[in-house]
């Protein structure tokens, strides 16, 4: 998975940001008020997101308010985040909360199953697996019976697939996971910085 803690990471988003907020209100003395206020928070919160951290929550709401990829506002160009069969919009289901584009299905983590390698509202990347992978030990995103998208540890019993919270508490919510079902590999997640 790929590490969005990193300071250099971190800088190279919060650039990002500058950017949207350039190409809307410009540089001038109090664009950063403004773009504050059309964002609905505090001055002095968006100044950090342009300085040195940023969130979860703060991207979303920035991608949707102007129209930007997440992808985009995350990894910059194709060539900086290694994505250049994403193709077409990133659209935003609100029945499951993934996100879906050609190459990546990402998904905001609902619960805490995954604790503590994915915390509870991490996004996460899912990668396509190619045939014949072997993918028992890795963690995965399926579809369940009822047409939900879910993150799991993968292991195999005998010829079977089981689907495994990292959580304890969720030991009751082991599933078998049919190939078909497989969506693929998580490959990167994003948490709060």
């Amino acid at each position: 998975m790929v590490n969005v803690r990193s300071g250099e990471r971190r800088k190279q988003v919060c650039e990002r940001v500058r950017k949207i907020r350039i190409k809307h209100f410009g540089e001038e003395h109090g664009a950063q008020k403004d773009m504050a206020r059309t964002l609905g928070i505090p001055y002095t919160t968006y100044r950090g997101y342009e300085e040195n951290r940023t969130n979860d929550e703060f991207i979303k709401m920035l991608a949707e308010k102007f129209n930007v990829s997440p992808l985009w506002i995350l990894w910059g160009d194709e060539s900086d985040w290694k994505a250049a069969e994403l193709e077409g919009p990133v659209v935003i289901d609100p029945e499951i909360g993934a996100l879906k584009s050609g190459k990546y299905k990402l998904l905001q983590m609902p619960d805490d199953s995954m604790e503590p390698t994915i915390k509870k509202g991490a996004w996460v990347g899912i990668e396509s697996t190619k045939e014949g992978e072997e993918i028992s030990g890795k963690i995965i995103g399926f579809w369940d019976e009822g047409g939900k998208l879910i993150v799991r540890r993968v292991t195999r019993k005998g010829k079977s697939l089981l689907a495994i919270a990292d959580h304890p508490g969720y030991t009751d919510k082991t599933a078998t996971v049919s190939k078909k079902d497989i969506v693929g590999k998580v490959v990167w997640q994003f948490t709060n910085l």
